[in-house]
């Protein structure tokens, strides 16, 4: 399988056959990669535990050695609880903190209203991407 070369079938049912082929082989591939990584990821996360533990044991946040440098990190993360949004939505007009919402388009409800009136909302671009999806034969 050469990227440059064009494909060529003797027929559209060959082109289809190859098609799922070759779908289904990075799907096998992909699967294989997936519990690869999980396991190693899992590893990975057991080893930075330890160097954490480490750490803590000596009251340091870092470690530089000939192999590498190892430091603490912490991650964060918010999200609205349950049904806070009425009071989350309250709490900024009240204050005006409105940079703690992010501006990004809800495209399944976009999508509903785009399908629902025959328009997108005003100041939204609709593109769409038109491709062959292939499927295996019925069973």
């Amino acid at each position: 399988m050469a990227n440059n070369d064009a494909v060529q079938f003797g027929n559209i049912n060959e082109a289809i056959a190859e098609y799922v082929k070759v779908r289904d082989e990075l799907a096998v591939e992909r699967k294989k990669f997936n519990e690869y990584e999980a396991v190693h990821k899992m590893y990975l996360e057991k080893i930075s535990m330890w160097l954490r533990d480490k750490a803590d044991d000596l009251g340091v946040d870092n470690f530089k050695t000939q192999s590498g440098t190892a430091f603490r990190t912490v991650k964060t993360s918010y999200r609205v609880a349950g049904a806070g949004w009425d009071e989350f939505i309250a709490w900024i007009q009240e204050t005006g903190n409105f940079q703690c919402l992010e501006k990004r388009v809800a495209k399944n409800a976009t999508k509903e209203i785009h399908d629902e009136t025959g328009a997108v909302p005003p100041g939204i671009e609709y593109h769409a991407d038109v491709e062959f999806d292939v499927r295996r034969p019925s069973k």
